[in-house]
């Protein structure tokens, strides 16, 4: 009769672990792979200079991407020679913006583009 027991509490122990780890599995691979972008998902994007620029054009290269929609926020660094900014994929793409700005404005930049293991390693507001 005992060994009946144990039988039933090592069984249902067993299914229970199965079921419980079953469901860790699937939460994890559901919340790990990636998702299409919706009205909420905010990405971040750097543009490298490529010249010199003084205060006065991050004033400019601000308002220039500030009028933009789609646009969050917009950060230049005259000393670091880049600029960052926030926006929504789904209402802008990020590379089509920094060409137009560099044909309208004449800058000469490139939009920052990390590998895999810069990608790996953080924020692309880090400094070079």
């Amino acid at each position: 009769m005992k060994k009946k027991i144990f039988k039933r509490i090592l069984l249902a122990t067993g299914g229970l672990l199965l079921i419980l780890s079953t469901v860790l599995a699937v939460h994890i691979y559901k919340v790990t792979r990636p998702g299409k972008a919706d009205a909420t998902t905010v990405s971040m994007a750097r543009i490298d200079f490529k010249q010199d620029i003084s205060n006065a054009d991050a004033q400019k290269i601000t308002q220039w991407f500030s009028s933009k929609k789609g646009i969050q926020q917009f950060k230049c660094s005259p000393e670091n020679r880049n600029a960052v900014f926030t926006f929504y994929p789904t209402q802008l793409d990020a590379t089509k913006t920094v060409e137009l700005f560099t044909h309208e404005l004449h800058y000469n930049a490139v939009r920052f583009m990390p590998n895999k293991a810069e990608m790996m390693k953080g924020c692309p507001v880090a400094v070079k």
